[in-house]
């Protein structure tokens, strides 16, 4: 278990998704574009969804769901309230043994940035208004727009873990699961996420101890997993 392995996962948006980035030369009127990956001419040739989002998201949910499945987070990402915490509980939280900390603790796992199957001229764009609420007035120069991901589209991506421990597997594929509840972005866009394939295998005695883990959240998160 302490080899390093690669998890291969894919993301289906079952609603419009944003996942945004901050203002690009070429769309100076959208503020909150889709992240992008250039080529060295300066083409755009895919969208992405950075590795950094989605360990945010997996971190949250793993402090979140702490509590429930039994093993320690400190519940925070901020270093001082880290620090503060661990001293409070006379060493670090499974959470950050496993997710690292800033400026600490090194991290046992390492998300690859997610790239879409479709090409930037599907994506759409939604145009709002905010609304003054003490007031329930629309707020002055406040019209605002920003670029949608379809549904339908398909994000690949990778997990590099290493060293990894049982208590490891089992907050890493726990809150993996929890993705599809928790959904990603700007409003909580619904997702679906599924792992295609783990390298090298994992053991049957380890498999079969994230079954009882996930319990019916097995099939829909490893559907795609040959073993």
């Amino acid at each position: 278990m302490g080899d390093l392995h690669t998890i291969e996962y894919e993301i289906i948006a079952l609603s419009k998704l944003h996942i945004g980035c901050g203002m690009l030369p070429e769309l100076p009127t959208s503020p909150k574009p889709v992240y992008r990956v250039y080529s060295q001419d300066g083409h755009v040739i895919k969208l992405m969804i950075p590795g950094s989002t989605l360990k945010g998201i997996t971190r949250h949910i793993a402090d979140k769901l702490s509590s429930v499945y039994g093993y320690s987070s400190c519940k925070s990402v901020k270093p001082e309230e880290i620090v503060d915490q661990h001293r409070k509980m006379g060493g670090k939280c499974d959470v950050c043994n496993l997710f690292g900390t800033p400026g600490g603790y090194s991290s046992k796992i390492y998300f690859l940035d997610a790239f879409a199957n479709i090409s930037p001229k599907l994506l759409d764009m939604y145009t709002g208004i905010l609304i003054d609420r003490s007031k329930m007035v629309v707020r002055e120069k406040h019209l605002y727009s920003y670029e949608i991901i379809p549904a339908g589209t398909k994000f690949h991506g990778s997990i590099i873990t290493y060293g990894f421990t049982e208590l490891d597997w089992k907050i890493l594929l726990i809150a993996l699961s929890e993705i599809p509840y928790e959904g990603i972005g700007l409003r909580r866009g619904d997702v679906d996420f599924k792992i295609v394939k783990i390298t090298p295998d994992l053991s049957n005695e380890l498999v079969s101890k994230i079954k009882n883990w996930l319990g019916d959240r097995y099939e829909s998160i490893f559907s795609e997993v040959k073993k």
